[in-house]
C-alpha cells in the first residue's frame, strides 16, 4: 500500500491578483460551456477558480476531519457529520433532516469524555448485601472471577439471558473436546446425518451431507459430499466428488431441479471451456492428463463416447506436420471436399512464353514444353542448331524447399477426450 506524504496547506490561487480568479460559470454543465462562453478557449481565470475550489474542499476536511452536517447533501447509511459540538451517525439514508431532529441519526462518540457521557448512570441497588450506588469487586459476584468464568452461575440462566439457546461452546480446533458439536451450524457426520439417504432429491435441509455413489441423482459414482442450503421457495446444492475434487452446483425451484453444472476453477477452467474433439495447439511433446495427440491414432468409442461423435470412424486425424484449413462448406473457394479429407501441397500454376531461334527442341523439359513452331527465315539449311537454352530456378531469388510452405512455429496438436 502506498504512504503518501502530506502535502503543504497552501491553496491554489489563493495569492491571486485581483481579478485573476472567476468561479466556473457551471460546474454541473463543466467543460461543455467553453465552447458556448469562450470559443472553446477556457479562461485561466476559470482554471483558477476550480483549482481553488477544490484545494478550499480538501483543506475543509483536513482541519474538520469529519464535516459539519449540511442540509442539501444526500446522506447515506452509516455517514458521519458534525452537529452543535457533536458526532453523528446515519441510521438510515436522508436529506434535510437535521441531527437532534430527526430519528435519521443517532448520537456517537470519538473520545473517552464522549462515550462517558452516552452511557446511563443506572445505580445497583443490591449486590451481595451492598445497598444504593456500590463499586462491585470480584468477590461480590463471583460469576465474573477469572478463575471461575461462570462457572459458579446457573448455566441454564446464562445462556438464556446471553441469548445462546442450545449454541455450542466449545474452542475450534484439532484437539479432543475442540469440535463443533455434530450438528451444529447443520453440519453432521457420516454416522447419523445420513442414515436412510437413497437419493439426492431428498436432502432438502441446509447441512452437510455424506453420500455415497449408490445415492441416485448425483452427476458421478463416486462418494460425494454435498453442502444445501434452503431458501425462500428454493434450494440450492453444491456437491465435491471425493477423489477427483470436482464441483458441481445445481437448484431447485418449486417441484424442478436443474440439471448439475461443472462448476469452473482454476484447475478445470481449460478442459471445461473446450469441447470434447477441438484441436487446440500445445506447447509440450506430452499431452495432459484428459487429452489425446492428434498423430492419427484409433481411440475406444466406448471408453471415450463424446469424443465418438467428434470422429466417428474412431481415430484422430493426423496433424503431425499438417496445417489446418477451414472448410470450404458451399463458399466456393475450395470445393469437392468432405470435412477432415487432406489434401496434398501444391502451388498455383504460373504460365508464360518466350520465342528461341533455334531447330531442335530436344533440349526442352521439366516446366518447359513445345507449344508450337514459328520460322525466323534467318537461314536455310539443316543443322544450323543456333539458339540459347533458358533455365528457369526460383532458389537464386527466393528460398525454397520440397514444399510450399508460410513461415511457422511447431505446436503438438491435442484433443480434449472426455
Amino acid at each position: 500500500m502506498s504512504q503518501y506524504t502530506r502535502p503543504d496547506e497552501k491553496v491554489f490561487a489563493q495569492s491571486a491578483k485581483t481579478g485573476e480568479v472567476e468561479s466556473f460559470p457551471d460546474v454541473e454543465r463543466g467543460w461543455g460551456v467553453a465552447f458556448e462562453q469562450s470559443d472553446g478557449i477556457p479562461p485561466m481565470e476559470w482554471f483558477n477558480g476550480l483549482g481553488k475550489r477544490t484545494d478550499e474542499s480538501i483543506r475543509y476536511l483536513l482541519q474538520k476531519g469529519v464535516s459539519d452536517w449540511s442540509a442539501t447533501e444526500d446522506y447515506p447509511l452509516n455517514a458521519y457529520v458534525q452537529h452543535k459540538n457533536k458526532m453523528w451517525v446515519a441510521v438510515r439514508a436522508n436529506i434535510n433532516e437535521q441531527p437532534l431532529m430527526s430519528s435519521a441519526w443517532v448520537q456517537t462518540a470519538l473520545t473517552i469524555e464522549e462515550i462517558k457521557r452516552l452511557i446511563p448512570d443506572v445505580p445497583v441497588k443490591s449486590v451481595n448485601g451492598k445497598l444504593n450506588h456500590v463499586v462491585l469487586n470480584a468477590q461480590d459476584v463471583g460469576s465474573f472471577e477469572r478463575s471461575k468464568n461462570l462457572a459458579d452461575a446457573d448455566s441454564v440462566m446464562v445462556r438464556k439471558n446471553l441469548g445462546l439457546g442450545s449454541a455450542a461452546l466449545r474452542d475450534v480446533g484439532v484437539a479432543n473436546n475442540q469440535l463443533m458439536q455434530v450438528g451444529a451450524f447443520g453440519l453432521g457426520n457420516q454416522q447419523t446425518q445420513y442414515t436412510n439417504v437413497t437419493t439426492a432429491n431428498n436432502l432438502l435441509t441446509t447441512g452437510f451431507y455424506f453420500v455415497a455413489s449408490t445415492v441416485k441423482d448425483i452427476p458421478k459414482l463416486n462418494d460425494s459430499y454435498i453442502l444445501v442450503h434452503v431458501g425462500v421457495n428454493t434450494v440450492y446444492q453444491d456437491l465435491t466428488v471425493a477423489n477427483s475434487g470436482e464441483k458441481f452446483s445445481r437448484i431447485k425451484r418449486g417441484n424442478s431441479w436443474s440439471n448439475w453444472q461443472l462448476v469452473i476453477t482454476d484447475v478445470n477452467s481449460f478442459a471445461i471451456t473446450t469441447p470434447v474433439g477441438v484441436p487446440m495447439p500445445w506447447p509440450n511433446i506430452n499431452p495432459p492428463s484428459g487429452w489425446l495427440k492428434c498423430n492419427g491414432a484409433s481411440f475406444d468409442k466406448n471408453r471415450f463416447p463424446l469424443l465418438a461423435k467428434a470422429y466417428p470412424a474412431g481415430a484422430l486425424p493426423d496433424l503431425r506436420g499438417e496445417f489446418i484449413r477451414g472448410w470450404d462448406d458451399g463458399r466456393g473457394v475450395d470445393e469437392a471436399r468432405g470435412i477432415l479429407t487432406d489434401q496434398n501441397d501444391a502451388m498455383q500454376k504460373i504460365t508464360g512464353y518466350f520465342r528461341s531461334i533455334d531447330r531442335n527442341y530436344d533440349w526442352i523439359g521439366g516446366s518447359a514444353y513445345l507449344h508450337s513452331r514459328w520460322s525466323t527465315s534467318i537461314k536455310s539449311g539443316s543443322g544450323d542448331g543456333w539458339g540459347t537454352n533458358v533455365m528457369f530456378d526460383s532458389s537464386r531469388e527466393v528460398r525454397t524447399a520440397e514444399e510450399t510452405r508460410p513461415r511457422n512455429i511447431a505446436f503438438l496438436y491435442i484433443v480434449r477426450a472426455a
